[in-house]
């Protein structure tokens, strides 16, 4: 019914949003679901419908961009500013946005791109951006890892990970990658021969779901059945029952400075909620 919620502090406000419907007619506006979101460096806020890109200006949905409708994927957003968003999804469908048009980006495969991340190498200088392609389907048919370099696509070593599903992978600065999944999946460089599987924390039996942090040493990953571990850079920590996180799945980390947001749901209701952890960081 409602294709997102803001929050101003103190409620939640539903609200429909209102865009292009049919690929094939511009004048055909209806309520639409949102399938990526992402507020910029820059203070912009921009969200993905499936077939176009709105960016939010006076209070209004604009559309910037519509994708061409393809079997591609145009979905999730990943980006730094107005004028350099990535946007993926299914089927291998990677296009990028420079402000003023789209470009897609080959990436020769049919695996759905599961998640992206980036950041400032401080060895190089150069802007690392990944991407992780990895499918639901049964048979598990593999996984990608792929850099893209000037909407250049090259794909990396994925040795020593499962055919079996991969949800997010997560870098810092050059160093210390980590992908989530079937398992959870570790390597110090990209250079490293192997990825390593993870399993020296609580709950390790348990499905990977999501990883992002501020440091190597300080980092969040939540694991199937509501675990949710911190790890400082020598021991972890699980919250699950310190905070009761009792018949929830948890989907996402996300941070912004020094605050938390972890969004999930309940699964064992028969009128499940979705459910946000706020937490901060207290150094």
């Amino acid at each position: 019914h409602y294709g997102l919620a803001h929050w101003d502090g103190k409620k939640w406000t539903p609200e429909v949003v209102i865009a292009k419907w049919s690929p094939d007619n511009d004048e055909i506006k209806r309520p639409v679901p949102i399938s990526g979101i992402i507020y910029t460096t820059t203070g912009k806020l921009f969200a993905a419908t499936g077939l176009v890109l709105l960016q939010r200006e006076n209070g209004q949905w604009i559309q910037k961009a519509a994708d061409t409708w393809d079997d591609k994927g145009f979905g999730k957003i990943w980006g730094t500013d107005e004028k350099n968003l990535y946007i993926y999804g299914v089927n291998g469908g990677l296009t990028h946005y420079d402000g003023t048009k789209l470009t897609d980006i080959p990436t020769n495969t049919n695996l759905d791109i599961m998640d992206m991340h980036g950041d400032v190498n401080p060895e190089t200088g150069e802007y690392e951006l990944l991407a992780l392609a990895s499918t639901n389907a049964s048979p598990p048919n593999g996984i990608k890892v792929l850099k893209i370099k000037n909407n250049i696509v090259s794909e990396l070593s994925v040795k020593g990970t499962s055919n079996y599903s991969k949800q997010n992978i997560w870098f810092y600065q050059g160093s210390n990658y980590w992908i989530v999944g079937d398992e959870t999946y570790y390597k110090k460089t990209l250079s490293d021969t192997s990825w390593v599987v993870r399993k020296e924390f609580p709950a390790s039996n348990w499905v990977s779901i999501d990883i992002n942090g501020w440091s190597p040493n300080d980092l969040l990953l939540t694991l199937a059945d509501g675990h949710l571990l911190h790890y400082n850079g020598s021991t972890w920590k699980d919250f699950k029952y310190d905070i009761n996180i009792i018949g929830i799945s948890l989907y996402k980390i996300i941070i912004k400075n020094d605050w938390i947001l972890i969004l999930g749901g309940e699964y064992n209701s028969h009128h499940p909620k979705g459910i946000i952890i706020r937490g901060k960081r207290i150094i």
